[in-house]
């Protein structure tokens, strides 16, 4: 382990869209072949005059030392939200996210992001939110991947172990 670097159990709450449309009356879809552990369980959360839909997920964040968890809802800006949409869009989101801390990844591609913390988070604690919704929700299996938090850069690799998902976040030197 890396001089301050923290060292996370990680678990993804619920997951879904934000959208400001009219929750769609449709269970989530069956879809045949898929192993038993992939979840479909996607919600739409309505998000009064939300102009664009988002995707988002909930991280939670333990502390291998047994400490309080840290909550964070990731949302996904990119592809690229209109630039002019996104500060309306985070007014909006900050209530939906209660004491969560709220981020926005901005920039992403195998291995790296980029995200704005919003509210309430550590950087560290964003990077590796960001980075485990990547490694569970987006199949990116780079060791390590680089996040950066409102221009700090964090790396962040995963390892799964004793059926849990344990993550450990360095500033990149």
């Amino acid at each position: 382990m890396t001089e301050g670097s923290i060292v996370w159990v990680a678990d993804f709450g619920d997951w879904g869209f934000f959208t400001g449309d009219p929750l769609p009356n449709i269970a989530p879809l069956s879809v045949n072949g898929l192993p038993e552990n992939v979840r479909q369980d996607f919600e739409f959360v309505h998000v009064e005059g939300l102009a664009t839909p988002m995707q988002f997920c909930r991280v939670s964040l333990t502390p291998a030392a047994g400490e309080t968890p840290t909550h964070v809802v990731v949302v996904s800006a990119y592809p690229p939200v209109p630039p002019e949409r996104v500060p309306d869009a985070t007014r909006r989101l900050l209530p939906v996210c209660s004491s969560a801390s709220l981020c926005l990844v901005v920039e992403d591609r195998a291995g790296w992001a980029r995200a704005t913390s919003i509210a309430n988070g550590s950087p560290q604690a964003v990077a590796a939110a960001v980075a485990y919704s990547k490694i569970v929700g987006g199949w990116d299996e780079s060791d390590a991947i680089v996040v950066i938090v409102d221009g700090d850069a964090f790396k962040v690799s995963g390892h799964f172990r004793d059926d849990r998902w344990e993550l450990t976040a360095a500033h990149a030197g």
